[in-house]
């Protein structure tokens, strides 16, 4: 045997040697233990008239690594009814054990053990606990159909046993016992009655498996709810049920009362004037009734056309603003803010990179909403301004929220069950209608419809190069000319902002096809064979530059590790029970 096929037979034989002398194990955790006994004592009454069970359960656990205890789920409800489940106390090897319980899945999960002290080996548990509204009503008997440890373990049980001792008249014909997981009809387990009551065993189940007794009962003993008992937690839900839908309709009056717009003229006539004494900025918060990055690059492009900046096109992507002069004498506070805002030196000369700049620019929108915000109020163009609706439903919003939360603490939780879907949806609409609560004043309403109309004009043009010689001049500028305007650059650049405000600079730049003989002075692009089409293509870019400038720059993914951004829970997956 060469000495390379003598290494790898050596190999061979420790490898071998190795996994014969390591014993499988597996990982012992809160889950390891199996229940050698389980029993359970019932006796069952009608001290309550649906049926009053008391039940102690007794069960030996034998854990194979460290516990604190165990976690023993009771379903909260039967066929729909809470069945009202009170635990009253709990032991631990003949001693009181601490324990605590909370809700989960439907359950009122009863956890058992002192959190600082942890167990192993056998121990005996008992807990005593009391449920009601058991008892399903049928035409010829009552029947009791329980559950007795339940299919949601995940240990296995040696034995299972339950004994029922009750007052109520048993049907012997009419007994039941399965054994097996949730649907099985195996009946491998024994049923037999004795004096007052039944008693039922199986062995050997495992985990998911249950044993079920069905005891049926002469009729008499027990009393089927009436109709308002049934529903008393809905007729209990109904006056907080009532409380919210009465805020909700506080909150609809203020809005039908104070939310909506006065009545324009009601129809939309084509204008194609700009409207006075109102800047772009404005004209679009009042339009939209919300502020937008769109009107930012419309008012960019009209105080580059009427001379306050330069428009510098690097790139497909990139631009460059150049401030031309300071004289401010014609423009509005809200352009003068925003000048400010693109160049904080204010030099003439001065240059910025919309892309390089654009945590400053979203910096500094807020500043800019609030001014635009604050003139349109001044100017007398809103009842009630987008920054001011929700304050008109604040006090509807804190009752339907004092409510649901005052509901969140009861004791009743069956109360939950109805009044806090119904708090929801109340609470969406109540923020609904503050979010429509916004109203233009008269004038604010004659200003959209100027706008509406201005709109319908700059959108048509494209389609028919037609002026409206009938076009019925905008209210605010009543006693003027109506005059047909000229097809001249001039014209074209004077609504080119609007057109762009609207979204139909593409459209408005097609109807004015050859109407410049040279590029424009105000924007500086890498014009090959320039046509007004390139321009409005140009400004398209504009646009996008604009809004990702002012919006908030994008951050890189985050690791889970430690430091990167991970958080608990973060992951998939999750849940847990049986052992803690």
């Amino acid at each position: 045997m060469s000495v390379l096929k003598q290494f790898a037979y050596s190999l061979y034989l420790l490898g071998l040697f190795f996994l014969l002398s390591v014993s499988p194990t597996r990982a012992q955790g809160v889950d390891d233990f199996v229940f050698t006994t389980f029993s359970a004592d019932y006796s069952l009454t009608n001290e309550d008239p649906q049926g009053s069970l008391r039940v102690v359960e007794s069960m030996t656990v034998v854990f194979s690594g460290q516990n604190r205890g165990i976690l023993r789920a009771i379903p909260a409800t039967y066929k729909g009814v809470d069945v009202e489940l009170t635990v009253d106390a709990v032991y631990r090897d003949g001693q009181a054990e601490q324990f605590s319980t909370y809700t989960s899945n439907d359950n009122t999960v009863v956890r058992i053990g002192n959190p600082s002290v942890y167990i192993t080996g056998e121990h005996s548990y008992t807990i005593e606990y009391r449920v009601e509204n058991v008892i399903q009503f049928y035409d010829e008997h009552d029947e009791l159909y329980w559950d007795i440890n339940g299919t949601e373990w995940s240990q296995p049980f040696e034995s299972v046993g339950v004994t029922l001792v009750t007052d109520a008249k048993i049907k012997e014909d009419m007994l039941a016992c399965y054994a097996g997981v949730q649907g099985s009809t195996n009946q491998d387990c024994s049923l037999v009655t004795r004096e007052n009551g039944v008693e039922s065993t199986a062995s050997d189940l495992g985990p998911g498996e249950t044993l079920s007794v069905v005891v049926a009962f002469e009729k008499g003993y027990f009393t089927p709810m009436t109709f308002w008992e049934r529903h008393r937690a809905l007729l209990r839900s109904l006056p907080v049920i009532g409380a919210l839908l009465g805020v909700l309709l506080l909150s609809y009056r203020k809005w039908h009362k104070e939310g909506r717009d006065h009545k324009g003229r009601g129809v939309v006539a084509p204008f194609f004037g700009r409207p006075k004494g109102v800047s772009l900025l404005q004209a679009g918060y009042v339009q939209r009734q919300r502020f937008d990055t769109k009107d930012i690059t419309a008012t960019i492009i009209d105080l580059a056309i009427r001379g306050n900046i330069r428009i510098i096109e690097k790139s497909k992507t990139s631009h460059t603003l150049e401030l031309l002069g300071k004289n401010y004498a014609d423009l509005t506070e809200d352009e003068v803010e925003l000048l400010k805002i693109l160049f904080p030196t204010q030099r003439e000369g001065s240059k910025i990179s919309l892309s390089k700049s654009q945590k400053n620019l979203y910096s500094n929108i807020s500043k800019l909403r609030k001014k635009v915000d604050s003139m349109s109020r001044e100017n007398n163009y809103f009842d009630v301004a987008p920054s001011r609706s929700f304050q008109k439903q604040v006090i509807p919003l804190l009752l339907a929220g004092g409510i649901v939360l005052l509901t969140m603490f009861t004791s009743y939780d069956d109360i939950k069950l109805y009044v806090l879907p119904v708090g929801f949806l109340v609470t969406a609409a109540i923020v609904m209608f503050g979010i429509l609560m916004k109203k233009r004043s008269h004038k604010g309403v004659e200003l959209k419809e100027h706008l509406d109309g201005l709109k319908l004009y700059l959108d048509k043009a494209e389609k028919d190069r037609i002026v409206m010689q009938d076009a019925v001049e905008a209210p605010l500028a009543k006693g003027k000319s109506s005059e047909a305007p000229e097809w001249t650059r001039e014209f074209f650049e004077k609504l080119l902002p609007y057109a762009v405000v609207f979204g139909v600079d593409t459209s408005w730049a097609k109807a004015f096809e050859g109407v410049y003989a040279q590029p424009p002075e105000w924007y500086d692009g890498n014009w090959n064979n320039f046509k007004t089409a390139s321009l409005a293509s140009s400004l398209g870019r504009v646009s996008s530059s604009t809004a990702k400038s002012f919006t908030a720059p994008s951050s890189s993914g985050s690791s889970g590790f430690s430091g990167g951004g991970g958080f608990s829970g973060g992951g998939g997956g999750g849940g847990g029970g049986g052992g803690w």
